[in-house]
């Protein structure tokens, strides 16, 4: 299963990530803020964070701030120009495929990628 929430979407999202265990990947978005580090700490599922650089509604440090705190391994942000509400129509599209890249890897592997940067999640561990 995966997650979009934009805005106040992804407000209330952030959250749930870490308590969700259906959740493989997340797509949140348009948000930033202090109040919501903690949680975006605790974030371990594949995230893909999409911003808007001209937004008026959240600031660019904070939204890449909350992109900085999120903890999982496996993140990627998405910045486009425009406004809060001119998220361009391929986002929307990529958006919708994201969560089907992650699904089928366990919970437990995204957490290990941390261990080992650069290692695809397909491949095994390396072995001591």
């Amino acid at each position: 299963m995966g997650f979009w929430g934009l805005s106040l979407g992804a407000a209330v999202g952030l959250p749930l990530l870490v308590t969700e265990d259906r959740i493989r990947a997340a797509i949140p978005g348009l948000v930033g803020g202090d109040h919501l580090a903690a949680a975006a700490r605790q974030v371990r599922v594949p995230v893909s964070f999409l911003m808007q650089w001209d937004d008026e509604l959240v600031p660019r440090p904070a939204a890449l701030a909350l992109f900085d705190a999120l903890g999982t391994p496996i993140k990627t942000l998405r910045a486009n120009p425009g406004r809060h509400a001119e998220v361009p129509r391929h986002e929307h599209e990529d958006a919708a495929a994201f969560p089907g890249r992650h699904a089928e890897v366990p919970r437990h592997e995204h957490e290990d990628a941390a261990a080992f940067p650069g290692r695809h999640l397909n491949q095994p561990a390396p072995t001591a």
